[in-house]
């Protein structure tokens, strides 16, 4: 190689010179091809006394490029498949490091399912024929855990055999949410189902359901969540019916507090017409007892025959309203259960006592009756009361009978074990009562009857009677059919027996007429009566006497003992302001016997 075609090719002086430098006289520098790749460049250098490179060194020279670049290109490839296994251990590590990390998230995807209180529920195709759940899910639908759960399983694969039915109508398999979800994209929210299983049993279920979509946002399945709310629907059932409940109460206690503000204002009205039946009672009495006498006088008169007549009218009409002044001071009674106690009436006895007087207060035609039986208990109930309010009702019964063919008044008893009570009613066969009469025939001074022949007090006095001895008078009737008036009364409860002397009658009157009046009324009661000095204070249940004992000595006595009663005749004012202080006229022979036949209880003048 010359001078001259080493600087021809060589175009890097530094290369030149740090060759000279190196003692080369003739250098090759050939490129290290393969396959037109070029992997480098070989320089060849002489020096010394060798002879320099010709042209016919370039095939050797090509020779060792060929055999370097196959070198390099197997070095290469090497390296390249070296590289290749670097790439793949460390893809092949991020690749099981991912697997992983998977596998945690599923185990914990896997462990959120079970600890959700709902169910849940996976379909991964459109078609929903296989559908996964949680253990949850499983235990509301009670099927098999792991076994498919779609309703669009083949017969042989479904686990589920409850009927699911929305607003009542029974769902196919295509109209169930989670085949719609994954169909066609509906969203299904708050749907209420109720499942009827094959025991007969049913659940409501709360389900939701959202489809799977795809890269594309395409439904490629659906996940529902259910949530049994049957506790729920049963607390709404029985707070509704709890509610319905109250306003059943709330409604009855309205009707009730109404009924209690009718029968207050009732008892208001009654409360004013007792006071002013007491009121005018009393007023009547003081009116009539002189008239009385004076008529009575001119009875015994030799007067002529039409004022004689007169006179008897007048006396009739005295009669009339002396029996009103009765009643009102019956009406205006004041109840005490306390003075009642002990008190009490055989009822065969007492009908045997009263049929008399009972018979005689039917108009002739009516035949009377009764069914009483013998072995009854006693009822709580004073005789003069018990007498009174049959009296006034057998003549009620009497009235309206008389005009019917085959009038009959029957007076029946009987035990209502149920309530502890007696009933002692009076029924006719007469024409009934009307409604409207029905509804007030218990109100003072209400009468269908003529004024000549009734006061208008009968029943309401029936009915005070009633109530004080702790019972209650009811009436059924229907027009054409006749009327049956039943007081329940109570049975008398035997207690123990009280002293002697609590039951004793004591007596302080000087006048002997009126004494042999006494005597005789508590002959005919079965009672006795001992003489007491009015200076001191007896010790006895009743203590009859005039005007001559002091009012201090009569409070004195009935002090000692709620049942005392001191009976005062003929006092020109009333001698004490407690009620257990009677003053009563000596004339008054039928109120002086009803307080000495029920001395527990008199009745207020």
């Amino acid at each position: 190689m010359t001078d001259e075609w080493f600087a021809a090719r060589v175009r890097a002086p530094a290369l030149e010179a740090a060759l000279r430098g190196a003692g080369t006289h003739s250098a090759l520098l050939l490129p290290v091809t393969l396959h037109g790749i070029t992997y480098g460049l070989l320089l060849l250098a002489r020096g010394g006394s060798r002879a320099p490179f010709t042209a016919a060194d370039l095939p050797r020279a090509r020779l060792v490029t060929d055999l370097l670049a196959g070198a390099l290109r197997t070095e290469r490839s090497v390296q390249s498949v070296q590289q290749q296994l670097r790439e793949r251990e460390r893809v092949e590590h991020e690749l099981r490091a991912s697997v992983r990390r998977e596998a945690r998230r599923a185990a914990e995807f896997s462990a959120i399912m079970e600890a959700v209180p709902i169910g849940v529920f996976l379909a991964y195709d459109r078609e929903c024929r296989v559908i996964r759940g949680n253990s949850t899910a499983y235990r509301l639908i009670r099927a098999e855990r792991h076994g498919n759960a779609s309703m669009s399983a083949p017969e042989g694969e479904r686990v589920i055999q409850a009927v699911i039915r929305e607003a009542g109508r029974v769902l196919r398999a295509d109209e169930l949410p989670m085949q719609r979800a994954a169909r066609d994209g509906t969203v299904t929210r708050n749907a209420e189902q109720e499942f009827t299983f094959p025991d007969g049993t049913t659940a409501h279920m709360l389900v939701n359901c959202v489809p799977l979509l795809d890269e594309h946002g395409v439904p490629r399945g659906a996940v529902a969540a259910m949530l049994d709310v049957t506790r729920l629907k049963e607390t709404e059932h029985e707070l509704l019916a709890h509610r319905e409940r109250l306003e059943h109460l709330v409604e009855e206690r309205t009707t009730e507090l109404t009924r209690s503000l009718a029968r207050l204002r009732e008892v208001e009205r009654i409360a004013t017409i007792g006071t002013l039946a007491a009121g005018l009672g009393h007023d009547l009495s003081n009116l009539l007892l002189p008239l009385r006498l004076r008529l009575e006088s001119l009875l015994e008169q030799d007067l002529p025959r039409g004022a004689k007549a007169d006179v008897r009218a007048l006396a009739k009409t005295e009669e009339y309203l002396r029996r009103l002044a009765q009643a009102l001071r019956l009406l205006a009674a004041n109840p005490d259960p306390a003075r009642e106690r002990g008190v009490h009436v055989d009822l065969a006895a007492w009908w045997q006592d009263s049929r008399p007087l009972l018979r005689d207060a039917v108009p002739k035609g009516v035949a009377l009756a009764a069914r009483i039986p013998a072995d009854l208990p006693a009822v709580a109930i004073s005789t003069a009361g018990l007498t009174q309010a049959v009296l006034n009702l057998v003549q009620n019964a009497g009235r309206a009978a008389k005009d019917v063919p085959g009038a009959r008044v029957v007076v029946w008893a009987d035990h209502d074990v149920a309530r502890q009570r007696i009933r002692v009613g009076v029924s006719d066969n007469g024409a009934g009562l009307p409604p409207e009469v029905l509804a007030q025939c218990f109100e003072p001074f209400f009468t269908t009857q003529k004024r000549e022949f009734s006061t208008g007090l009968g029943l309401a006095v029936v009915r005070a009677l009633a109530h004080r001895a702790g019972g209650e008078v009811t009436v059924e009737s229907e027009p054409g059919h006749g009327a049956t008036f039943t007081l329940l009364l109570p049975v008398h409860v035997q207690g123990p027996l009280a002293p002697a002397t609590a039951r004793s009658t004591c007596f302080t009157i000087t006048d002997p007429r009126k004494r042999a009046l006494v005597l005789g009324l508590l002959g005919r009661q079965g009672l006795a009566a001992q003489p007491h000095e009015a200076a001191a204070v007896p010790d006895s249940a009743i203590w009859i006497t005039d005007a001559g004992v002091a009012p201090e000595r009569l409070e004195a006595f009935v002090a000692q003992d709620p049942g005392r009663m001191a009976i005062v005749l003929d006092a020109a004012s009333p001698p004490s302001a407690s009620p257990q202080v009677r003053a009563v006229s000596s004339r008054d022979v039928a109120f002086l016997r009803t307080l000495l036949a029920s001395p527990g209880a008199p009745p207020a003048p």
